[in-house]
């Protein structure tokens, strides 16, 4: 895998993680309001965990089509 393909992995799984612990911190904060905040906060985290499984499976894929 080239250099620049590695780091757009590493930067997105980073971007991912951060966000991830952003919304779960704020989720596990305001579960108990009485509004819908904090399942905006849960959906946030798990579109953070989709953009990790995304770009996972994007580097497996750009790895495997090295042997063909």
């Amino acid at each position: 895998m080239p250099l620049a393909e590695i780091i757009v992995v590493l930067l997105l799984v980073g971007l991912g993680f951060h966000c991830f612990r952003i919304c779960s911190d704020r989720f596990m904060l305001l579960r108990h309001a009485k509004s819908f905040t904090p399942y905006w906060w849960g959906i946030g985290g798990i579109l953070s965990l989709v953009l990790i499984t995304v770009a996972m499976i994007g580097a497996l894929l750009l790895w495997l089509g090295r042997f063909h």
